[in-house]
């Protein structure tokens, strides 16, 4: 009688592809994300849990730490989180970016934002500073993609100030804040073309961030200049980055307030704020 014949058991496509691209993924978008990920799929093999158990676990875990243990640990590494629910001075433009770690700044630049939104408070009581990037909370040299400068928890970007039905809406106007352009008025010079027409590609690229648009918010020219100018006259600003059809439409002139260059991408979208260490 034939003995049947044994089959080879191969690593799975998820254990061979997936389970390293989220590595990947999570520790280039959130700092830590790679590691618990990697702590909880472990555990779960130990344990012999199913595929539902350790991913839930995973998430318990990494939204612990993001929102209660982390922020215990950052300042040992000369970084503070931006508040998420307290205060009536600044607010994330979304969840995402506190619980992937993106929202921690050195105490000085949290001071500062804090003392530029007060200043801002006099005449538009009823404004939130909508906040962005900021950096990760362990270490000053680990990269926050796409960004090249948030890595020491010196730079913070902001949103612009939008209105809706007449009132300051105290939200981006897409979900991640990034990428629903204030493009350049006629008779403007466009700086997204030139670069784009000097060979620099990525110079828009952050137009995929901003697939979830708020189409009824509307610019708020005047709030955001009064808050440009607030972050330029804080003592400790090193350089404020902004669209130069956007510093011309706003009529803004100032030995901090520069053009990044074609080699980065648009800032007509947010503001890009870093301070001296």
């Amino acid at each position: 009688m034939d003995r049947p014949v044994k089959r080879r058991s191969y690593p799975s496509i998820w254990r061979l592809i997936l389970h390293p691209l989220l590595i990947i993924f999570l520790t280039v978008t959130t700092q830590v994300g790679g590691l618990l990920y990697s702590a909880c799929l472990i555990l779960g093999k130990m344990m012999s849990w199913s595929t539902r158990a350790w991913l839930m676990s995973y998430l318990v875990v990494h939204s612990l730490c993001a929102f209660v243990v982390i922020p215990q640990l950052a300042p040992a590494q000369g970084k503070v989180p931006l508040p998420v629910y307290s205060g009536d001075i600044l607010k994330p433009a979304n969840l995402w970016m506190v619980w992937s770690n993106r929202h921690y700044v050195t105490p000085e630049l949290y001071l500062a934002v804090l003392e530029a939104g007060r200043q801002l408070k006099t005449t538009y009581p009823e404004l939130r500073l909508v906040y962005l990037d900021a950096s990760f909370p362990f270490g000053k040299r680990f990269p926050i993609l796409p960004h090249r400068s948030h890595a020491d928890g010196r730079a913070l970007d902001l949103s612009f100030v939008y209105m809706k039905d007449g009132q300051v809406a105290n939200k981006s106007r897409s979900w991640t804040g990034y990428g629903d352009y204030e493009e350049a008025l006629p008779g403007y010079t466009s700086q997204a073309k030139v670069c784009k027409e000097a060979g620099f590609k990525q110079y828009s690229l952050t137009k995929i961030f901003g697939l979830v648009k708020r189409g009824s918010l509307r610019f708020d020219s005047d709030c955001t200049k009064d808050l440009i100018f607030a972050l330029l006259n804080q003592p400790m600003t090193d350089k404020v980055f902004l669209e130069p059809h956007l510093s011309r439409r706003l009529g803004l002139r100032h030995t901090k307030l520069r053009f990044h260059g074609c080699h980065s991408v648009r800032h007509d979208d947010h503001i890009h704020w870093a301070v001296r260490s």
